[in-house]
This record gives C-alpha cells, sequence and structure tokens, in this order.
C-alpha cells in the first residue's frame, strides 16, 4: 500500500468514524424527543382520567429514555390514582433520584405518605427534600 493509499484509507476510517458519531447523536436526540412526547400524551392521559393509557404513555417514555424523571413523577402520579402506595412511592423515589431537585416527587410522596398513616417514610422523604433544598 503506498502513502496515497494509506492516507486515502486513513480519511475513510475517520469519515466513517464521524459518520457512525452522527448516527449516535442523531438516534439520542430522538429516543429524548420520544422520550418527551410520550411523557406528554401520560400527562394528557392522567388530567382526562385516563390512568391506564397514561400509565402506558408513561412507560413508553420511561423505556425511551429511563433518565427520564417526569415519565417516573407519572407513573408515581398513576399509581396514586389506582391507591398502590408502595409502587407510588417507589416511582416518587426514582424520580427524586434521577432529578434531586423535583420538588413535586417529594411533596407528592410526603403528602401519599401521611394520608397513609406512614408518618416516619414520610419525615425521612421531608429529610431528603430539606438536604437539596435548605
Amino acid at each position: 500500500m503506498n502513502s496515497i493509499q494509506r492516507k486515502t484509507s486513513k480519511a475513510s476510517w475517520h469519515l466513517k468514524a464521524v459518520a457512525c458519531c452522527c448516527l449516535l447523536l442523531t438516534f439520542a436526540a430522538c429516543s429524548a424527543r420520544r422520550s418527551e412526547q410520550s411523557r406528554a400524551d401520560g400527562d394528557t392521559y392522567l388530567r382526562l382520567g385516563k390512568i391506564e393509557e397514561a400509565r402506558a404513555a408513561y412507560s413508553l417514555a420511561a423505556k425511551a429514555n429511563p433518565d427520564n424523571a417526569m415519565a417516573q413523577l407519572g407513573l408515581a402520579r398513576c399509581a396514586v390514582a389506582e391507591e398502590d402506595v408502595d409502587n407510588a412511592v417507589d416511582f416518587f423515589n426514582r424520580a427524586s433520584t434521577l432529578d434531586t431537585e423535583l420538588e413535586p416527587a417529594y411533596v407528592e410522596a410526603i403528602r401519599v405518605l401521611l394520608e397513609h398513616d406512614r408518618a416516619d417514610e414520610a419525615r425521612e422523604v421531608a429529610s431528603k427534600w430539606e438536604q437539596v433544598n435548605p
């Protein structure tokens, strides 16, 4: 292989690497948009009282982007609507772990826990919130 062929081969490899990176970035952006659209759909269904549809949309959003704290918050709200306190608390915890400044995740978890006579757990959540927001 002569020097021109080596340079061409090297340039071709770099071009392929750049194209691959662009493809990955595009996929990630599409995934984030898809997650956000599904989360917004979940919010709409939840406002309409269509809990099953909301849960499906939030689940899709969480699958498309596991770091979508708002999707976890939506799943928590669905669980609350279905009176599934344990799952609601788990989802509230995931949401606040993904976004430590997501105030509704703490406030709504505390409210649900207090409504179900789980004051010790409510105090723990309040303590976590206080650490984040002194």
